[in-house]
């Protein structure tokens, strides 16, 4: 499977201007589980100015939007086992993030789909955070896996709709966010 992280998850970075523009997130790859991880991009200090959300959109095998119970737990360990763990509390699955850590050490979150008792039902996204306190937001996408074959790399079609979804996606978190 692809890395689902975006290049600014990959490693933390600063900027010439001081303002937090990578972190380090790490995969927990639950293959048997029914979502995978698609991707997971950080809003970096300047873009989330001064807000601290991690916004997911689940997506069904065919890539119409679905839902399912958005979970943010801790401590993060790097495996599966976390034992607290807690609903957004708002239907559009947003999470504040809260938790402050110092690199080289990694955030101490973990957000992944799950059942109602809270077991994942996806791969697990950990280590985030709010690096060096800093206001930074994170936005994930998980998919369900199933037997949809890959798009058709000729269907124009289903790229224009794909981006005008995520338009569309990026447009209510920027009004949620004011901006």
């Amino acid at each position: 499977m692809p890395d689902p992280r975006a290049p600014n998850c990959r490693q933390f970075a600063v900027g010439t201007d001081g303002k937090v523009i990578g972190v380090e997130l790490q995969i927990l790859e639950q293959p048997a589980a029914p979502y995978a991880l698609k991707s997971v991009i950080l809003i970096d200090e300047l873009t989330a100015r001064g807000n601290t959300i991690a916004c997911t959109t689940i997506l069904a095998a065919d890539g119409t939007p679905g839902w399912e119970r958005v979970y943010l737990a801790w401590p993060w360990n790097g495996n599966a086992y976390l034992p607290e763990h807690a609903l957004p509390g708002n239907p559009e699955q947003q999470h504040p993030i809260v938790n402050g850590y110092t690199p080289p050490a990694l955030g101490p979150l973990a957000i992944y789909l799950g059942d109602a008792a809270g077991n994942p039902i996806s791969d697990i996204c950990g280590a985030l955070g709010l690096p060096l306190n800093r206001h930074v937001g994170y936005q994930l996408v998980f998919r369900a896996r199933g037997a949809t074959p890959p798009p058709d790399p000729d269907d124009h079609a289903a790229v224009l709709a794909a981006i005008a979804y995520v338009s569309d996606q990026v447009a209510r978190l920027a009004q949620h966010l004011g901006a």
